[in-house]
C-alpha cells in the first residue's frame, strides 16, 4: 500500500515558515505580513542632495533583504505545497482500485498530536467555576481547537508522522457511504443485518458500569468525578462474569417471558452473519487491522460475539463483543482498556415505528444534531450530522484518545453506534477457561469442554433454559392448592 512519502510529511509545516522576529515584518497571529513600507527612521538631520544617512542606508537594505527572504520563503512554500499535493494525488490513485472507489473519493488527513489541545479538551469535561463536569459538545471542541471535520462520502484516512518512523502510521480510517450510494440489494441485506442490532438493544439490559460514559478522569489513578451517564448502551456476546461462580457469560435477555425468550432465541441465531458482517467491512476498509484482530483472536481462542458455542454455529475466533450506543449517547475522552490495539464500528441513523428500532426512508444522521466521533489530541473527527448513510471507523482505542460528543436525536429518531473490540476483561476470563487446543478440540461446544471449564460458562442456552426452570417454577407456584392447616 502505497503512503505519503516521509520527505514531504516531514515538511508539512512548510506553509508556516515566516519567522516573526525577522526585521521587517509583523504578525497579526496567524500571518506574517512584509511591511508595506521601510521602518520610520525618526527624526533625522536635513540632507543635502544626493546624501544618503548611513542609518537609512542600512535600514534601506535590510528592507530589501528581507523582501528577498519573503520571496524565497514563499517560493519554497508553494513548492512545497505542490510536492504534498502531488504526493497525495499519487496515493489516492494508487490505493483507489484497491479500496474500491475513485481517486476524488480518497481524503488524506496529516494529523499531528497536540496534547495542549486535549488537556484543554479535557478541563472542559472536569468543569469548574458555574459548569458542571460532563461531556463535550461540538461548541466546546470548535471553541478550544481547530478540528478536522469528516464528512464526506469516501474515505478518509488519518495519517500521523512519527519521530524514528520512516513511514507515518494510518491512526484512522473512516467510511462514509450514503444509503443511496448502494444497489438496492446491497442496502437491503446491510440493513437487514444490522436491524438484528437495533432489536437486541431492546431485548437486553443496559451496561451501567461503562466509566467512559460516567467520568473524565484517564486511567491513571486521579480524582474520579462520576455524572449521571447519558443515552444507553447494550452488549452482545461474551464479557467477563459478576455472577457467583462464573468466569464467562453471554449478555443475558431483560424479558424472560415466554415472547421475550423467543425473541432472545430469535437473535442469538442471526449472531453468526452479523459478526461476518463485521468482519468482512472491517477488512474491506482498512485490512491491515482487521488481520491483526483475527491474528490476536486466533491465537488466543477468543470466541466471537457469533459464536454461541454450541457446536453447530461455531465461528472462527474473531471479536469477543460488540457494544451497540443509542439514545443521546455520549461520553468523555478516554482510551479503552482492550487486549489489542484495533476497534472498528458502523454508525447509523434509525426511526421508530410502533414500538421498534427500523431503518426507513427519513432516518439518516441529520436528525440527530451533534454528537461526532472526536481524536481530541489529533483535532479530528466525525461529523455525523453533516454525513449520510452508513458510516465506518476503524480506530486505535487503546493508543489514541477519542470520544462522542453530545447530542439530540428528533423525536422517533437516534443514532445507533457500534463497536467491536477485544476486550482486556473479556479475553482473560476466555483464557482462564480454555486454551487454544481445548477450545479447538471441543469444536466450540460448551459440552465437549472439560466439565470444570464448562461449569464456570453461561451461555445464551443456559440463559435459554434458566428461563424457562423459572416460568414453570412460577406457573407451579402459582397453581398449587391452598391447603387449610389445623391449628
Amino acid at each position: 500500500m502505497s503512503s505519503v512519502p516521509q520527505d514531504v510529511v516531514d515538511r508539512l509545516g512548510a506553509l508556516d515558515l515566516y519567522d516573526p522576529k525577522c526585521e521587517g515584518y509583523e504578525t497579526d497571529g496567524s500571518v506574517e505580513t512584509a511591511l508595506s513600507d521601510p521602518p520610520d527612521s525618526g527624526d533625522e538631520r536635513q540632507l543635502e542632495d544626493g546624501e544618503i544617512a548611513d542609518d537609512n542606508e542600512k535600514q534601506a537594505k535590510n528592507y530589501k533583504r528581507s523582501l528577498r527572504r519573503t520571496e524565497r520563503r514563499k517560493g519554497d512554500s508553494n513548492r512545497k505545497a505542490e510536492e504534498l499535493r502531488k504526493a497525495q494525488r499519487t496515493t489516492q490513485e494508487t490505493l483507489a482500485p484497491i479500496l474500491g472507489v475513485v481517486a476524488d473519493e480518497i481524503h488524506i488527513h496529516m494529523v499531528r498530536r497536540d496534547l495542549r489541545g486535549l488537556e484543554r479538551l479535557r478541563e472542559r469535561e472536569k468543569g469548574s467555576g458555574t459548569r458542571k463536569p460532563g461531556s463535550l459538545t461540538h461548541d466546546d471542541v470548535n471553541e478550544l481547537i481547530k478540528v478536522d471535520w469528516m464528512f464526506e462520502p469516501g474515505i478518509h484516512i488519518g495519517y500521523l508522522s512519527e519521530k524514528g518512523k520512516e513511514q507515518p502510521t494510518i491512526v484512522f480510517m473512516v467510511k462514509i457511504k450514503p444509503w443511496d450510494s448502494l444497489q438496492v440489494e446491497t442496502r437491503n441485506e446491510f440493513q437487514q443485518t444490522l436491524q438484528t442490532v437495533m432489536d437486541w438493544s431492546q431485548c437486553t439490559y443496559a451496561i451501567k458500569n461503562n466509566a467512559a460514559m460516567k467520568s473524565p478522569a484517564d486511567h491513571a489513578e486521579e480524582s474520579i468525578v462520576v455524572v449521571a451517564p447519558r443515552g444507553t448502551m447494550v452488549g452482545i456476546g461474551w464479557h467477563a462474569s459478576m455472577e457467583p461462580g462464573k468466569t464467562l457469560v453471554n449478555y443475558a435477555p431483560a424479558d424472560k417471558s415466554e415472547d421475550g425468550i423467543d425473541e432472545y432465541r430469535r437473535l442469538n441465531k442471526r449472531l453468526p452473519e452479523l459478526a461476518e458482517l463485521y468482519r468482512q467491512e472491517f477488512a474491506g476498509l482498512f485490512p491491515a487491522g482487521m488481520n491483526h484482530m483475527q491474528a490476536f483472536s486466533d491465537a488466543n481462542a477468543v470466541a466471537s460475539f457469533g459464536d454461541i458455542l454450541d457446536g453447530d454455529a461455531k465461528q472462527r475466533p474473531f471479536a469477543n463483543s460488540l457494544t451497540a450506543t443509542l439514545n443521546e449517547f455520549c461520553n468523555f475522552q478516554h482510551m479503552d482498556k482492550d487486549a489489542a490495539p484495533v476497534a472498528f464500528g458502523m454508525w447509523w441513523e434509525a426511526q421508530k415505528l410502533h414500538g421498534e428500532w427500523t431503518f426507513t426512508p427519513d432516518a439518516d444522521h441529520a436528525r440527530t444534531t451533534g454528537g461526532g466521533f472526536l481524536w481530541g489530541a489529533y483535532g479530528a473527527g466525525v461529523d455525523f450530522a453533516r454525513a449520510r448513510g452508513l458510516v465506518e471507523i476503524y480506530w486505535r482505542g487503546q493508543l489514541d484518545w477519542h470520544g462522542t460528543l453530545v447530542s439530540k436525536d428528533q423525536d422517533e429518531f437516534t443514532r445507533f453506534g457500534t463497536s467491536i473490540q477485544l476486550t482486556e476483561r473479556g479475553v482473560r476470563a476466555m483464557r482462564s477457561v480454555w486454551d487454544v487446543d481445548q477450545l479447538a478440540a471441543s469444536g466450540h461446544d460448551i459440552h465437549q469442554l472439560a466439565p470444570k471449564s464448562a461449569a464456570r460458562i453461561t451461555t445464551a442456552a443456559d440463559r435459554i433454559a434458566k428461563a424457562g426452570e423459572q416460568r414453570v417454577g412460577a406457573s407451579v407456584s402459582n397453581t398449587m392448592p391452598i391447603i387449610d392447616l389445623p391449628c
